[in-house]
């Protein structure tokens, strides 16, 4: 793995709350939210799903990204879940998780502008 790579994720409870996050070691992140030791909030609500990933490059772009994903509304958090994992699958039991490979997720241009915030 490069020593540069950074993984903005989010993760879901069986009730549909949302949380979003980054870290350099996703496996070991995504076992302490499925544990209740990824902080308070993962503790409270369960979110221990990994319903959504990406690899970024640098701590800097996993910071924007992450403040990015978190100023999204809730809905545009969905579809964007929904454009590469639309049955909420848990990534963490599938072969993609674990994946080194930086990628973008695929968004298409006119679907951004019918979800921007008003």
């Amino acid at each position: 793995m490069s020593t540069s790579a950074y993984f903005v994720y989010i993760v879901s409870s069986h009730t549909g709350t949302l949380y979003i996050g980054m870290t350099r070691n996703l496996a070991n992140r995504i076992d302490q939210h499925k544990s209740g030791r990824g902080g308070r909030f993962s503790s409270r609500y369960k979110t221990g799903n990994l319903v959504y990933c990406e690899s970024v490059e640098g701590l800097e772009a996993a910071r924007y990204r992450e403040a990015q994903l978190k100023r999204w509304s809730r809905r545009k958090k969905i579809w964007l879940i929904e454009l590469e994992n639309p049955y909420w699958r848990d990534l963490s039991e599938s072969i993609e998780f674990g994946s080194t490979e930086p990628q973008q997720p695929h968004i298409p241009a006119e679907g951004l502008s019918t979800l921007v915030e008003t």
